[in-house]
């Protein structure tokens, strides 16, 4: 919120007084000034769109549930296994660092794995795991293998 009508503002000046050609000048400055408004639009647009899908995770202690809203499910704390923080390549990204933090749910018998966090770092997990008392198992991807695929995820 800061730095967009600041950046906004010195943009302006470095384009009125360091372009010496006044069409130039004043098309940068107007272009420039109409991206730099729909980019902070854009940004804000998406920011708003995360923030109102609401919690990642909610641990009811009372009733001893966990809540999963972005999933729209729920779970019996007894039937959450771990947070699993798994690290590794992505299909689309060649970046070997990216992870996802899961939910671990034993289902009718059967473990499934819920999807809770994009990319936080190892201390954000643990922090997490530590604030909702669940274990935190941390899993490192193979190579030749992708993080984000159940079906078909090897290279060969």
């Amino acid at each position: 919120m800061i730095f967009s009508p600041i950046f906004m503002v010195f943009f302006v000046l470095v384009c009125w007084f360091g372009i010496d050609d006044f069409r130039g000048r004043v098309a940068f400055t107007l272009f420039g000034t109409f991206c730099g408004i729909c980019t902070f639009g854009l940004i804000y647009a998406l920011l708003k769109y995360h923030r109102d899908r609401g919690d990642y995770i909610i641990i009811d202690a009372n009733a001893c549930r966990a809540i999963l809203p972005r999933h729209d499910c729920q779970f019996a704390l007894t039937d959450v296994q771990c947070l699993q923080l798994l690290t590794g390549r992505d299909k689309n990204d060649e970046v070997v660092n990216n992870s996802d933090l899961n939910l671990m749910v034993d289902v009718n018998g059967e473990i499934m794995r819920y999807h809770v966090m994009g990319n936080p770092s190892r201390d954000h997990a643990q922090a997490i795991a530590k604030e909702i008392s669940i274990p935190l198992i941390e899993q490192y991807v193979p190579d030749g293998w992708f993080r984000s695929s159940d079906r078909n995820s090897s290279d060969g």
